[in-house]
């Protein structure tokens, strides 16, 4: 069973009767002091105890704010949610999705860099093309013939009575640049 709470000022009265009743000034005066600084801890607990809940109150207002503020934020993320990501927290799903983005993102900037590579590439060989075929215009008469053998698949070169071979058309026109002339 609990214990039976008194109000504070019910406890002062008693004191204050009690001291009456013995007529001592001594005692009077005791329990006077006694009644005063229950009252004087009872109005600072009042006081401590507004101030706290007022402090509590700004500090949960603050977090009730930053919470409204992240679903106002984040309510796309509700509307497009895939199945995957049903049952989880908008952060998660916003976590998982950033780092998919940056995934994807990386893969992107590698293929990129690849493609550039491969550009760069293709305009040497061009390039390279281009000057071969100058090579022929040297104000003679020899042509320049680029062919594929029926047979082994292989390309061709021809320079006049020169010819060159390779597997791939880009290992054909390099190895006739090499030979020839052109700059790769």
């Amino acid at each position: 069973m609990a214990p039976k709470t008194i109000p504070l000022d019910e406890v002062v009265q008693v004191l204050r009767r009690q001291a009456q009743l013995h007529e001592n000034h001594a005692f009077s005066m005791f329990i006077e002091a006694a009644a005063q600084h229950l009252e004087l801890q009872d109005q600072l607990l009042a006081t401590y105890a507004k101030h706290i809940g007022a402090a509590h109150g700004d500090l949960l207002d603050n977090y009730k704010i930053a919470l409204q503020e992240f679903l106002d934020k984040t309510e796309w993320v509700q509307k497009t949610c895939a199945g995957h990501e049903l049952g989880m927290h908008r952060a998660d799903v916003l976590k998982l999705r950033i780092e998919s983005l940056q995934s994807s993102l990386e893969w992107a900037q590698g293929f990129a860099n690849d493609l550039k590579v491969e550009v760069e590439s293709q305009k040497k060989l061009l390039d390279g093309l281009r000057d071969l075929c100058g090579y022929v215009e040297n104000g003679t008469s020899t042509a320049l013939k680029i062919s594929q053998d029926d047979a082994t698949k292989d390309w061709v070169v021809t320079v006049g009575k020169d010819s060159v071979f390779g597997r791939s058309f880009k290992d054909v026109v390099r190895s006739a640049i090499e030979k020839f002339g052109g700059g790769l």
